[in-house]
């Protein structure tokens, strides 16, 4: 082969293989771009940070902390919400709704809670959640997490949810911190919404 032929091939070569060929920080290969069009779906947003708060519910006295960027409404205090998820801070009785062994009820209030979350089949039976994690992390505290199915607790839409359960002997209610994203933006907010619960305070019991 001639040289002229020769130094003819390698030019053509170098114009076809051109941006595959360069170094880092360069053109990337073509086979990098195709590797990240997979059709992988993006990651999720990071989860927002937490702002401190306070709320007096019932003549309750609470510090919590609340994912930034939730929004509460006059006349619905203790409810945060962003689109796709909320955080309810409530009261319940136990029963009857006076001072009572909170501690010793504590599995039933539980229980209670957990089935709050279930749906109503059309014929009448229920679908229950299903416990992702269902945790006594010291006395007086419980901590719970469902995957809640469409329609229950009225939720239109699959979603994840959990709480932290207060409860004290002589306190005569028990406090819940709940909160629940459907299934699209769980992967956002169940991290934050769940630090946020855990980080409840009574302040001051009401009566």
């Amino acid at each position: 082969m001639r040289l002229w032929t020769f130094l003819g091939l390698l030019a053509c070569t170098a114009l076809l293989l051109g941006p595959a060929c360069k170094k880092d920080g360069e053109t990337r290969p073509a086979a990098a771009d195709a590797a990240e069009d997979d059709g992988a779906p993006p990651p999720p947003d990071p989860p927002p940070p937490l702002v401190d708060a306070q709320l007096t519910l019932d003549g309750w006295q609470f510090k919590l902390k609340v994912p930034e960027g939730f929004e509460t409404f006059d006349g619905d205090p203790g409810v945060w919400r962003t689109k796709g998820a909320t955080m309810t801070v409530r009261v319940g009785c136990g029963s009857p709704c006076e001072p009572d062994q909170l501690v010793a009820k504590s599995g039933d209030l539980v229980h209670g809670e957990i089935e709050g979350w279930a749906a109503e089949l059309p014929d009448g039976s229920k679908q229950r959640p299903q416990i992702q994690k269902n945790e006594r992390e010291e006395e007086g505290r419980y901590v719970y997490e469902v995957l809640v199915p469409a329609g229950g607790g009225l939720l239109s839409d699959p979603s994840l949810a959990g709480a932290v359960l207060l409860f004290q002997d002589g306190w005569p209610k028990y406090v819940v911190c709940e909160w629940n994203a459907v299934l699209e933006t769980a992967p956002t907010f169940r991290p934050a919404l769940d630090e946020a619960c855990r980080a409840l305070q009574v302040v001051q019991p009401g009566s």
